[in-house]
């Protein structure tokens, strides 16, 4: 925790946390509402670069 602190701190203006206490379902919606938000922007994307949506799409994810 602390870290995220002073990272925010360090890059207030392009940084944000989420913080919550609410349980297991909160967790889930919150997944949900930023798989959201990647899936339309890359979306948007992947129409003003291509001019098409891609046939496939692969993700890497690194837990750090």
């Amino acid at each position: 925790m602390n870290e995220a602190v002073r990272d925010w701190v360090t890059n207030v203006k392009d940084t944000f946390y989420y913080r919550f206490g609410g349980g297991i379902s909160s967790v889930s919606v919150l997944v949900r509402d930023f798989q959201s938000v990647i899936g339309r922007e890359a979306r948007r994307q992947f129409l003003a670069l291509e001019k098409k949506l891609p046939d496939y799409l692969w993700l890497a994810w690194r837990r750090q």
